[in-house]
C-alpha cells in the first residue's frame, strides 16, 4: 500500500443560508495527500458558470493543528454580454454593462487561536451602470495586511475616470488606509474629485461606519459660476467668474447635506438675474425693487460669495452677497446686493 495515500473529494454545493444570500452556491473539488504528521491538500472553489474559480493549495499540521494555504482568484475578464459578477455575489444582480479586470491573492494561517493571514486586491478598469449613476474607469489595488478584523497599511488607492448620477464627477483619486475594528474605519489621508469646473478636496478625514454622522469638510477651489447656476436650476440666474472656500458636506443617517458653506469669488465677474418669476414676486415692492431688478439684469460684480446650506433633503437656500454695479443703472452707481434663493 502506498505510504502517502491520497484522497479526492468533491462537495456539489456550498449555499449560504441567510436571506439574501451573502454569495451565490458554489462547489468545491480537489485533492488530500495524507503523510505521518500532515496533510497536504490543494482545492478548487468554482462558481455556477465557471467564471469564479478560486485555488487553493496549502498544508495542515495535525499534531500542532496549524497550518497555512495560498488562496488565488483566477483573474476574472468582465464585459457586456459576458461573465457578471452578479454570478458570484448576488447583491451585485442589477449591475449593467460591467466590464474590467479582477484578481485576488491571500496567504492564509492557522491555529488554535484562530486565522490570521494578508490579502491582495487588484481592480482594473472597472465600469458598470447601477440604477443610480454611472461608473467608469475605476482602479483599485487595496492590500490587507491583517485579514481578521481586517486592516491595511497606509497608500492605499482608489481611482474612478467618472462617476455620473446627473451630475458628472470626474478624476476621483483617493487615499486611505484601512484601520481596524468591529466596523473597519477608513482614514482618507487626501481625497479629490472635479465637479463644475472646480477641485473638491478632502485630507485627513476619518470615516467611521459605527457612526450616524460623517463629517466631510471639503475645500472648493476653481469652481467655475457659470456650471454651478446651471447645476442649480434656478430660473433666468446665470453668472462668470471662479470660486474658492469651504464647502462641508454632512453625512447623517446616510443623506448627504450641505451645512455651512461659504464660496467667494477670486476676481470681478459678471452676473444677471432675468426672471419673470422673480419680477411677479418683487412686482408690488415698489420704486426700490424695480431699480434692483435693473441692476440685476447686468451686474458687474467686484465682490461676490456665496453661502450654501441645507436645512431639507429637498432644499438647498443660496446666499449671494455682492458689490458691484449696471453701467446702464444710475450711471453705474455702486450696489452692495444680498439675496436669499431656495432650490432642490
Amino acid at each position: 500500500p502506498s505510504q502517502n495515500p491520497a484522497v479526492r473529494y468533491t462537495i456539489g454545493t456550498v449555499a449560504h443560508g441567510a436571506v439574501p444570500p451573502l454569495f451565490a452556491p458554489l462547489s468545491v473539488s480537489g485533492q488530500a495527500t495524507l503523510a505521518a504528521r500532515s496533510v497536504d491538500f490543494s482545492t478548487e472553489v468554482t462558481g455556477a458558470d465557471a467564471s469564479v474559480r478560486v485555488m487553493a493549495k496549502g498544508k495542515h499540521g495535525l499534531d500542532a493543528s496549524q497550518g497555512h494555504a495560498s488562496l488565488r482568484l483566477v483573474p476574472l475578464e468582465y464585459r457586456p454580454g459576458g461573465p457578471h459578477p452578479g454570478t458570484l455575489l448576488p447583491s451585485l444582480a442589477d449591475l449593467k454593462d460591467v466590464s474590467g479586470h479582477v484578481e485576488a491573492q491571500s496567504p492564509l494561517t492557522w491555529a488554535a487561536k484562530g486565522v490570521d493571514g494578508t490579502a491582495r486586491f487588484r481592480v482594473s478598469d472597472l465600469s458598470f451602470q447601477t440604477g443610480l449613476a454611472q461608473v467608469l474607469g475605476l482602479s483599485l489595488g487595496p492590500a490587507l495586511d491583517k485579514f481578521l478584523p481586517p486592516s491595511s497599511p497606509p497608500g492605499q488607492s482608489l481611482r474612478i475616470a467618472r462617476i455620473d448620477p446627473g451630475v458628472p464627477i470626474d478624476d476621483l483619486a483617493l487615499t486611505f488606509q484601512m484601520l481596524p475594528g468591529k466596523a473597519p474605519t477608513l482614514l482618507l489621508d487626501q481625497g479629490t474629485f472635479r465637479l463644475a469646473g472646480g477641485v473638491f478636496r478632502l485630507s485627513q478625514v476619518t470615516l467611521d461606519p459605527a457612526r450616524d454622522r460623517q463629517e466631510l469638510p471639503f475645500q472648493v477651489q476653481d469652481l467655475d459660476l457659470s456650471e454651478v447656476f446651471a447645476l442649480l436650476g434656478v430660473e433666468g440666474l446665470s453668472g462668470t467668474g471662479r470660486l474658492d472656500g469651504p464647502l462641508p458636506v454632512q453625512i447623517l443617517a446616510g443623506r448627504p447635506k450641505f451645512v455651512g458653506g461659504r464660496l467667494a469669488a477670486d476676481a470681478a465677474g459678471h452676473l444677471q438675474i432675468r426672471s419673470d418669476r422673480v419680477r411677479q414676486a418683487l412686482g408690488a415692492a415698489g420704486e426700490s425693487a424695480e431699480l434692483l431688478l435693473r441692476a440685476l439684469e447686468d451686474f458687474r460684480y467686484q465682490e461676490l460669495s456665496l453661502t450654501i446650506d441645507q436645512p431639507t433633503k429637498e432644499t438647498a437656500i443660496l446666499g449671494l452677497s455682492m458689490l458691484g454695479h449696471n453701467p446702464a443703472v444710475l450711471d453705474g452707481y455702486p450696489f452692495r446686493i444680498n439675496i436669499n434663493l431656495e432650490t432642490n
